[in-house]
């Protein structure tokens, strides 16, 4: 973990800075007042890994709990990165020039979204207690979820309610499919959130044909991880090949067949490899194991016999209206005999 304790807020002992004991020690979690306390018992945290610290201050600590943490504190300006400046604290800020605070007027359209995304502790205690639908957000993801949002995951609500302007509805109904798949993880909601705001989903009706969608792909996708007897997730680029087996109507009988005959020619399994195979399927209306087993012995019996191959191909009989092998036997019976001199 790149970071640095701000030991300017703590004149260099290990106390609690009384900014922090005033206004930020009622907004953080527990976890993050475990994460504090650690760091600045330790000074530094630039050979750890966030996994390495949840580790070593509680079992029930994940590396995502640590990571929420220190982005917490780095807000408030106890903690910066190292390298960094410290953050301004709100009485320096009151001095900044008034040019500086309109940088976000006229930043890019990415700066727009990271100045949105990072609220400070007390604008989020703000928004809550100026928008009773943020609130209700709020107390129904924390019901979705089974427990206290943590300071990323209010961030994040609040950034896709107030600046995409996504509706309350349909932000829990992300969240619910995500708890769903046990997939509940802030990171994935908002990747989830993002595909919808590029596919412009902003009604209830496309919410929920989506979830459908979402749902059936999932599903095929468990089924494959399932059969195949996979140790791991899908990739994404594997969850691409899934999503459009799926669209396809591919069923899960025809995939593992596919993996079979892909093991068997590659040894190893290959979704590249796969998808090709099904997609020769597909394109040949091949929809059952015994259609595909004739279609296959058909085409290797052809292949070994070429005169049977030729035979197979559509008769003359079948394309003119006269038969050609009847005129080539007029033919043969009467050979016109030839006077000799």
């Amino acid at each position: 973990m790149n970071y640095k304790v701000n030991w300017s807020a703590a004149d260099g002992a290990f106390a609690v800075p009384d900014n922090v004991a005033d206004n930020y020690i009622k907004l953080a979690s527990g976890k993050a007042v475990k994460v504090l306390i650690y760091i600045m018992r330790h000074k530094t945290a630039d050979d750890e890994n966030a996994a390495d610290i949840a580790e070593k201050i509680d079992k029930h600590m994940t590396a995502e709990d640590v990571e929420d943490a220190f982005s917490y504190w780095e807000q408030v300006g106890v903690i910066c990165r190292a390298g960094n400046t410290v953050r301004q604290t709100e009485a320096d800020a009151e001095t900044t020039h008034p040019a500086a605070k309109n940088i976000s007027a006229v930043s890019s359209q990415k700066s727009l979204e990271r100045s949105a995304k990072m609220l400070t502790p007390q604008e989020i205690a703000e928004r809550i207690n100026q928008s009773d639908e943020l609130a209700f957000l709020f107390k129904s993801t924390e019901e979705i979820l089974g427990k206290v949002l943590t300071y990323t995951e209010q961030r994040t609500l609040i950034w896709l309610h107030d600046f995409h302007s996504m509706g309350s509805d349909i932000i829990l109904m992300i969240i619910d499919f995500c708890k769903s798949i046990n997939k509940s993880g802030i990171s994935y909601i908002e990747r989830i959130a993002e595909s919808w705001i590029e596919k412009d989903i902003s009604t209830h009706e496309q919410a929920e044909a989506e979830i459908r969608r979402m749902q059936s792909a999932h599903s095929l996708g468990g089924q494959v991880v399932s059969r195949l007897g996979l140790k791991r997730n899908l990739t994404s680029k594997e969850r691409e090949y899934v999503e459009a087996w799926d669209k396809s109507g591919i069923t899960i009988e025809l995939i593992e067949y596919a993996y079979e005959k892909t093991v068997n020619a590659t040894g190893k399994v290959a979704f590249g490899y796969m998808n090709k195979i099904l997609t020769d399927w597909n394109l040949n209306n091949l929809h059952t194991i015994p259609e595909i087993d004739n279609y296959n012995a058909r085409y290797a019996q052809n292949k070994n016999n070429p005169v049977k191959a030729v035979q197979s191909a559509p008769s003359a009989a079948e394309e003119h209206s006269y038969d050609l092998n009847r005129l080539l036997e007029h033919a043969m019976n009467n050979i016109p005999t030839i006077k000799e001199d």
